[in-house]
């Protein structure tokens, strides 16, 4: 009988879902634990009749291992919290890292042992908590199983090596490529769609049974414990509890007086480029050249005048930044828009040529056969998707390139089925649907059974 550890979800409405796919799993015979990060995620399990699968690792009394300073700098680089935290906030959080590790290591290897785990699962796979489970695996040779929001609207990805840029199709040869491309079911109706229209339907609202929720409401404040008082987040014996506040945790925000305006027309021609989450892994770990949003203008800017300097430079904040950072100092670089708002669609459809990072706007983009160039490390910077540029000579050139050349819409049809089917599933957290949780099920057993 198969085993599986799903691992710290980071929030609480995520448990339906995978109360769900617990259930879907043991119809099979498989056992599922879940390892929650707050008492009130542990209530939700008990509410729903799961009381009996959860893993505590404060009950497993071990003796402390050491922690090498090269694996604490790997596992925190990561860390969004840690990344996030300055001076010596920054410090406490490393300080409180290692001891929690020290003691969270060999108790969830204790854990795994005893309950005959076969498999963990992660939502992102990037924080801290989450790369001492990683190790915990590796080191017992376990399949690791990461799931996140997929590359498509209405997607959810599972892979057995990571989400994003650290998905196992990045490191596919475009022999591989092609032999998966010739592997999909042309057969089934949603390939034949996709290939057809580059869309697929999403699901039907949730069918499945509501799930009791915790009564407790301790989550808010538990969030804002974990980032004013790390030390709470780990849990550490004899430390002095957090101060439930979020006094020292305040974002300053500034006055975002566009949001309400109206939409600015766009201009004749235009590069479009997408902002992402100035501190998200996918610019602190998967961005080598990029390391925030003025530069990324700055050097985009630069190769758009060297290029056509006909061109302007449209640029879009991430909502989840729009207000919480100011970049409205780029907005008065001659050529460059800054844009808080607008139809993000609208956007792609009338740029010359996309250029992001690494965000999945890049498939969006690709989705409406635009040309794409990405400065970071993407799970679709691959050849028949989109270009990548590693310097500002390169940008030049790929821009150069994607104003001349037409792309190749068959291979890049091919190219895009294979990042919609072979990680991703129809379907969200969000409204659990019982195809949804049947299909990751699926693939979850298959990987089971390979080990």
């Amino acid at each position: 009988m198969s085993r599986l550890l799903i691992h710290t979800l980071p929030l609480a409405e995520m448990y339906p879902f995978f109360i769900h796919l617990a259930r879907e799993l043991e119809r099979y015979g498989q056992q599922v634990y879940f390892l929650p990060l707050w008492p009130s995620h542990a209530e939700i399990l008990r509410n729903n009749g799961l009381g009996g699968r959860i893993l505590d690792w404060r009950t497993t009394a071990l003796r402390r291992v050491r922690i090498s300073d090269r694996f604490m700098e790997e596992a925190l680089r990561t860390d969004t919290v840690y990344c996030k935290l300055k001076g010596a906030r920054r410090k406490t959080f490393r300080r409180n890292a290692v001891i929690f590790a020290r003691s969270y290591l060999p108790a969830l290897s204790e854990l795994a042992r005893k309950n005959d785990i076969s498999g963990i699962l992660l939502w992102n796979g990037y924080p801290f908590i989450h790369r001492l489970a990683v190790k915990v695996a590796r080191n017992l040779d376990l399949p690791t199983f990461y799931m996140e929001n997929g590359f498509f609207p209405n997607t959810v990805q599972l892979d057995h090596a990571g989400i994003n840029a650290s998905n196992s199709l990045r490191q596919r040869t475009l022999e591989e490529w092609d032999r998966l491309a010739s592997e999909l079911n042309s057969n089934d109706p949603d390939v034949r769609e996709f290939l057809s229209t580059l869309h697929s339907p999403p699901r039907d609202e949730s069918d499945l049974p509501a799930c009791r929720s915790s009564e407790s409401g301790w989550e808010l404040r538990e969030v804002a414990a974990m980032a004013t008082h790390p030390q709470t987040f780990f849990n550490i014996p004899g430390r002095s509890p957090a101060r439930n506040s979020f006094s020292d945790w305040r974002i300053s925000r500034r006055a975002v007086s566009e949001s309400n305006a109206p939409d600015l027309p766009l201009p004749k021609r235009y590069v479009f480029l997408p902002f992402q989450v100035h501190d998200d892994t996918q610019i602190v770990v998967h961005s080598p050249w990029i390391k925030d949003m003025q530069q990324l203008v700055r050097e985009v800017c630069a190769a758009v005048k060297r290029v056509d300097n006909t061109l302007d430079l449209v640029c879009k904040e991430h909502p989840m930044d729009v207000g919480r950072v100011d970049y409205s100092e780029l907005g008065r670089l001659p050529g460059v828009s800054v844009r808080a708002t607008g139809n993000l669609q609208e956007m792609l459809r009338n740029a010359a040529t996309v250029i992001t990072v690494n965000s999945t706007v890049g498939v969006e983009a690709l989705v409406e056969e635009k040309p794409v160039i990405t400065l970071g490390r993407a799970v679709y910077s691959v050849s028949g998707l989109a270009d990548h540029a590693w310097d500002r000579e390169s940008l030049a050139n790929s821009l150069r390139r994607s104003l001349e050349e037409r792309p190749n819409l068959e291979l890049l049809r091919r190219r895009l089925a294979v990042l919609r089917f072979h990680d991703c599933v129809t379907g969200t957290w969000r409204q659990p649907h019982s195809q949804t949780v049947a299909e990751i099920a699926a693939r979850i057993r298959t990987r089971l059974k390979k080990e």
